[in-house]
């Protein structure tokens, strides 16, 4: 299944996302954040591919994952939530933080 959305974490996230079964195929993430090293965003979306889409794993592979990079705009909390909205489809006025 395919999802796609505008998220607000500290800055605007999009996401565009191929689920199956419960676990996260394909990522894609863009928008107004910063990420350093900049190559550092392909190498997040490769790690979480095959992830369980639960909260508490995503937000534990994010977090281990930011350790030794520089993020503005989203942490392993906002990140995590985002996607789970994302695949939910949950709109701005159920959450708050999706623009469709």
């Amino acid at each position: 299944m395919l999802s796609e959305g505008a998220f607000k974490a500290k800055k605007l996230v999009r996401l565009k996302i191929e689920h199956e079964k419960g676990k996260l195929r394909k990522i894609r993430i863009t928008g107004d954040f910063f990420l350093y090293p900049e190559e550092s965003l392909e190498d997040l979306e490769k790690t979480l591919r095959g992830r369980r889409l639960q909260k508490k794993e995503l937000r534990m592979v994010i977090s281990e994952f930011l350790k030794d990079k520089t993020s503005l705009g989203f942490d392993e909390d906002s990140l995590s939530d985002a996607i789970l909205d994302c695949i939910k489809g949950k709109t701005i006025e159920e959450t708050g933080s999706c623009f469709r």
